[in-house]
């Protein structure tokens, strides 16, 4: 049905004027707004219109959940020769606490994250009373919106499949809970944010580290010894960001030094951000940000201990078993694992009701050694998580160590002169995999791996396409030392900032990314 038809019929069943009593000249005075809506070229409707929203329930509701909310359409911008139109969000929640979003955008925000990125032109946050946030690209200055999944749920749709998500609904569906149109009105204007600051990232460039702790002695160990571990300062993560690092990991306190800087930040869970505003800000990633190995967690958890364990196993083994074991594992760690852990947070608080809304964290990326495995991770159900794939290297990688072994393995002869040899058949699953699936992939560093190769290996995969890079940071001879990382982070993001626009995006791939091999669990 059309929105706009949807909104007219909404306006004559819900007779209820701005005072809150029934009358004839409310009636008039809405039918009014809607013709001028229709007849005008707003690309929402028609500037100053504000609703007013009530949640259904008149009784006492948890604390944290939206009480009262309102949406209001103001003035336009024309962009690059396209009309936009400001839309405004201001939410009150039950225990008094408001937050407000801005949107510019060319049409109601679409339930499709992808559609409102190519929809929406600046997108603004704020939380109570502390500084407006605009989140844009610092590349191209685009709008940078929410990444955790719970998108569609951010705007009020409408409450069932037969109405549109047309404006000002009589019945609407906000944060998994349902609020009944309370009033409707020309304010003329629409409140506009004040001194807002804007921040610069980079969402498709993100470097950092999986953990918020250092080495206290940072001295490469070769005895297999390992290392001991003290909390990031705040002067240390000041010298992270200044080096390029923009993904960091956080706790409840060290959350408070970054999450205003240019950075991404990931660590703190449900149980500890402000609800709901945490699934609005942009740069907040979540609690987990990563699914660990599954293929070679399906091989040493799974498969290993049952050889060990089954004498007939060993001889019934086959390649059909080994991979439907991984399909297992896997359906488990995305459907029941680390995707689902910032919902379960957020439904255990007794300050918040979810309602029905449900959704899987999407921003995710699979961390794995088992690049074979990369298209049936990406591909698995036709949807993210994940949302890429990072290498991992496994052990003792480096061109002049890895291509000699292979040469003689397999009685070949590659070239070891040039490291491309070597990394270009690692990063081809991975380019092959994203491009099939239109999602992403990256790189990381661990110590094992030759330093001779560490700042081209990043380098060359940010020429590629690539949009994650990690280095590992704790456990053994696996640990890159805290000032090794700042200096490839340093490097590699001087190198991304010198050359801004890649030719190799994740449309553009050479026929060397087409490698679609079954994956082998056996590693």
């Amino acid at each position: 049905m059309n929105p706009r038809v949807v909104f007219l019929l909404a306006v004559l069943l819900y007779p209820v004027s701005v005072n809150g009593g029934e009358g004839e000249e409310s009636k008039s005075k809405d039918l009014i707004e809607v013709y001028s809506s229709t007849n005008s070229q707003e690309p929402i409707g028609k500037s100053g219109l504000v609703a007013t929203y009530r949640h259904e329930s008149g009784g006492l509701i948890p604390g944290s959940v939206v009480r009262t909310f309102t949406l209001a359409l103001g003035p336009l911008e024309k962009k690059k020769g396209t009309q936009f139109q400001w839309l405004h969000l201001q939410a009150t929640k039950a225990i008094g606490e408001q937050f407000n979003v801005w949107i510019l955008t060319d049409r109601y925000p679409p339930a499709s994250l992808t559609a409102a990125r190519e929809t929406t032109a600046r997108y603004i946050l704020q939380e109570g009373n502390s500084k407006p946030l605009e989140f844009r690209h610092q590349f191209s200055g685009d709008a940078v919106l929410p990444s955790l999944g719970a998108w569609k749920h951010l705007f009020p749709r409408a409450v069932d499949s037969y109405s549109s998500d047309g404006l000002f609904l009589g019945k609407t569906h906000f944060l998994g809970n349902v609020y009944l149109l309370e009033r409707l009105e020309d304010s003329k204007k629409m409140t506009q944010p004040i001194d807002v600051k804007v921040l610069k990232l980079l969402p498709d460039v993100l470097i950092g580290v999986p953990h918020n702790t250092r080495q206290k002695d940072e001295t490469r160990r070769y005895d297999d010894s390992d290392y001991e571990l003290i909390r990031l300062t705040r002067d240390d993560y000041n010298e992270m960001i200044e080096v390029g690092m923009n993904c960091l990991r956080v706790d409840k306190e060290q959350v408070d030094w970054i999450d205003h800087r240019e950075v991404f930040y990931w660590g703190i869970g449900g149980d500890q951000v402000n609800y709901p505003e945490c699934l609005y800000c942009s740069n907040y990633l979540g609690p987990i940000l990563f699914l660990d190995e599954p293929a070679v967690c399906t091989r040493d958890h799974v498969i290993r201990p049952r050889l060990g364990n089954d004498r007939e196993f060993r001889k019934t083994i086959t390649p059909q078993i080994v991979l439907g074991e991984f399909q297992k594992y896997f359906h488990n760690a995305k459907y029941k694992g680390n995707p689902t852990v910032l919902l379960r947070g957020l439904s255990a608080r007794p300050d918040v009701n979810i309602g029905d809304m449900e959704f899987l964290q999407q921003n995710l990326y699979t961390w794995e050694t088992m690049i074979s495995s990369a298209l049936y991770q990406l591909g698995e159900g036709n949807s993210a998580p994940p949302s890429s794939m990072v290498f991992e290297p496994p052990g003792r990688v480096g061109t002049l160590r890895t291509l000699p072994e292979m040469n003689m393995a397999y009685l070949c002869q590659i070239p070891v002169e040039n490291p491309k040899n070597l990394i270009g058949i690692i990063y081809g699953f991975l380019r092959g995999a994203a491009r099939l699936t239109n999602k992403g992939w990256g790189t990381s560093i661990y110590g094992q791996v030759d330093r001779a190769d560490t700042s081209w290996f990043l380098t060359h995969a940010y020429d590629l396409g690539a949009r994650l890079f990690f280095f590992w940071d704790t456990h053994r001879l696996a640990c890159v030392p805290y000032n090794e990382c700042l200096a490839l982070a340093r490097n590699l993001r001087a190198h991304a900032e010198s050359h801004p626009y890649r030719t190799g995006s994740r449309s553009r791939y050479s026929s060397a990314s087409r490698i679609q091999p079954r994956p082998c669990l056996y590693g």
